[in-house]
């Protein structure tokens, strides 16, 4: 009787063993980073791009992507008003993809 109990508890744990090895090497720590680009300010000539709600400007957006750690995955979400010139997008897209970003959603419309 104690050795099929002992079974019992040994099958339990190796279970839950296993269970918490998959939930480790399924999660990955994601880090999300937002652009939004919008149409030029009156009197400007460029765009305005914020980074998580922060203006930048294009030579910095490499530097802010460069901080995230290395273990996490990367996604980056650009939205852009409908009326933004598209090499914009895809200018960011390029600093994305140079910083190793791979994955990418675009969505075109009016930014609020």
């Amino acid at each position: 009787m104690k050795k099929h109990h002992f079974q019992i508890i040994v099958g339990v744990l190796v279970f839950w063993i296993v269970a918490a090895l998959l939930a480790l090497l399924i999660y990955q720590p994601k880090k999300e980073f937002v652009i939004k680009i919008s149409n030029p300010q009156t009197g400007e000539s460029e765009c305005t791009i914020a980074l998580d709600n922060t203006r930048v400007q294009f030579d910095e957006i490499l530097n802010q992507f460069n901080k995230r750690p290395d273990n996490v995955k990367t996604v980056l979400m650009i939205h852009a008003d409908s009326e933004v010139d598209h090499q914009q997008i895809v200018r960011v897209m390029d600093i994305a993809k140079q910083a190793g970003i791979e994955y990418i959603r675009v969505a075109v419309g009016r930014n609020r």
